[in-house]
């Protein structure tokens, strides 16, 4: 090979390596979403969902520096401006595990995914625990669906501050204790589902101020007045 080739190919793939690392950099997804989504792995036993055919996604492994997004596991969804174009940045919209066998409790340190727009988790009787009040923290937060569930303990009050919320869905688990005031706070709620429960007290007047309300179900609990 030519003396100026061999000197000039190491500049070369020196650039190339350049720039997959740039790639790599740019697209990564937050140290701290990747941390969410491994607490709720470890918190439900991720070992065992009930994955699907790889055909529909990959499924989660933490080792390597992972990226979610662009290695597409199975029910997480990422930005839509999230691509291998060096100039996007991927952050975790959704996460989408129906009937994926999770056993085990909700980990308060899944509110770290901060990006996260929708969050449905139905149809795991195996999921245990309550709902964590840090959830009150998810700010883009705007489609919960936890029904058909085995939860307990209490609706956190601090839902009530998740003010870009539209569907909240609680039905069909073993929540007590009184509908939380906080949640007529929630202007842009349109179907909010908590029938099915053991929920007591009366519902708080401050329901009746949720204007865009056009599904509310709270019956077949132990609700008074």
């Amino acid at each position: 090979m030519h003396p100026v080739m061999q000197a000039y190919l190491p500049v070369v793939f020196g650039l190339v390596g350049l720039s997959v690392f740039l790639v790599d950099a740019n697209n990564a997804v937050s140290n701290n979403e990747i941390s969410g989504l491994q607490a709720l792995f470890d918190s439900t036993v991720g070992r065992n969902w009930n994955w699907a055919p790889l055909t529909d996604g990959a499924h989660w492994d933490f080792q390597d520096n992972p990226n979610p997004c662009l290695e597409k596991w199975q029910g997480v969804g990422c930005n839509a401006e999230c691509s291998e174009n060096v100039s996007s940045t991927c952050t975790i919209t959704s996460i989408k595990l129906p009937d994926f066998n999770l056993v085990g409790s909700l980990s308060s340190e899944l509110f770290l995914v901060s990006s996260l727009k929708d969050l449905v988790i139905p149809l795991n009787r195996g999921l245990v625990g309550t709902v964590p009040s840090s959830f009150g923290s998810f700010m883009r937060l705007e489609f919960i669906s936890l029904y058909s569930n085995a939860l307990s303990g209490s609706i956190p009050s601090t839902l009530g501050s998740l003010d870009k919320l539209t569907v909240l869905y609680l039905d069909d688990n073993s929540l007590t204790g009184s509908i939380p005031y906080s949640l007529g706070s929630l202007a842009k709620i349109v179907n909010l589902d908590l029938n099915t429960n053991l929920l007591s007290g009366s519902i708080p007047s401050t329901i009746g101020s949720m204007s865009k309300v056009t599904f509310l179900a709270v019956y077949d609990n132990l609700l008074t007045g």
